[in-house]
């Protein structure tokens, strides 16, 4: 049993290497994208999502949209497990 941890070990970091090749970590608006999250949803933090919209290029002509969805939904009472969550 020994002799598999090391190999797990390989394959875990194999496995992570190639995760971080396939995203930018450093990008801030991965980091943004929490806000999406319905904990944060719930606590109206952000009270537009037009300045994060904007930086997705398929959004520009429908900013207005979003943001009238996004005010309606810090709205509704959401439903999330509490374990899931984090900030």
């Amino acid at each position: 049993m020994q002799s598999e941890k090391p190999q797990i070990h390989l394959l875990h970091t194999a496995a992570s290497h190639q995760i971080y090749k396939l995203f930018e970590f450093e990008n801030t608006v991965l980091k943004e994208l929490a806000v999406l999250h319905p904990k944060c949803v719930s606590k109206k933090k952000l009270p537009s999502i037009t300045h994060l919209a904007s930086k997705f290029p398929a959004t520009e002509d429908r900013l207005q949209s979003l943001d009238m969805e996004w005010r309606l939904l810090r709205n509704h009472k959401l439903d999330y497990d509490e374990d899931v969550c984090a900030e």
